[in-house]
């Protein structure tokens, strides 16, 4: 009797064992939150989601880096006009969580640009806007620059860090707290133009790839290139913007 009591204690004991065994492999294999390093759907080896294209940091069409975005753009669609955009497979993954994110708070975001060819970037300078940059020297190549519009009673327009929403957080401010979780930080904040070489554009948000570097960059107030060390530029920032009134 005392050895039957003493298997079946073992048994008990071993069953337990092997419940807690998986309980904590379940725990230590479950996908980290947002705001920790997490891996993005869709990130590309062969991409390095830190690179700068700006006035002295041109853009080499026709190189491996190049080659490599092309191969991982995907298609979405602009809510302002249904139009067709690209955007860099991981970064439009990124985006779709933090739209998801942004939901919950009441707030509704969406593209109205993203990858930009130089045939684009040209024709959007000569009949758009001729403030844009030179085709070759824009962020919007890498397919990791989006525009990011907001739905409101007026209709969609460019997210704006002087607009305020009633007697809440703006919505510039929801986006800012929120953004780094997924990746996300502001390419042309302000005060940053010596480094970036363009004007402040709260509506330009650039994919890193990393929450953790994300959150250094947006917790630190720096810029892509302050992050990267690099110098600041020389000459007068350039007014890029938007080549686009939204009109809706």
């Amino acid at each position: 009797m005392e050895k039957m009591k003493s298997l079946f204690f073992l048994s008990v004991m071993i069953t337990f064992g092997i419940f807690l065994l998986i309980g904590l492999m379940l725990y230590f294999a479950s996908p980290v939150s947002a705001s920790e390093d997490a891996e993005f759907e869709g990130l590309s080896k062969d991409i390095d989601y830190l690179m700068v294209v700006n006035p002295e940091h041109p853009y080499e069409f026709g190189s491996d880096y190049d080659k490599a975005i092309q191969d991982n753009l995907v298609t979405t669609n602009n809510p302002v006009d249904g139009g067709e955009i690209k955007v860099e497979a991981a970064t439009l993954y990124a985006f779709t969580q933090l739209q998801k994110e942004l939901v919950a708070e009441g707030v509704v975001i969406g593209i109205y640009e993203g990858y930009r060819s130089a045939e684009q970037e040209e024709y959007l300078k000569e009949n758009f806007n001729s403030d844009l940059m030179d085709a070759g020297y824009s962020e919007y190549h890498t397919g990791l620059v989006l525009s990011v519009v907001v739905y409101t009673d007026d209709g969609w327009v460019f997210v704006d860090d002087e607009k305020t929403d009633g007697d809440g957080p703006s919505t510039y401010d929801i986006l800012k707290e929120k953004m780094a979780d997924y990746g996300f930080i502001i390419r042309y904040p302000e005060g940053k133009a010596q480094y970036t070489g363009i004007v402040p554009e709260p509506f330009s948000i650039r994919f890193v790839g990393s929450s953790k570097i994300a959150h250094e960059i947006m917790d630190k107030g720096l810029s892509l290139e302050e992050y990267l060390g690099m110098a600041a530029i020389g000459g007068e920032p350039s007014p890029n913007g938007s080549p686009l009134d939204l009109g809706y």
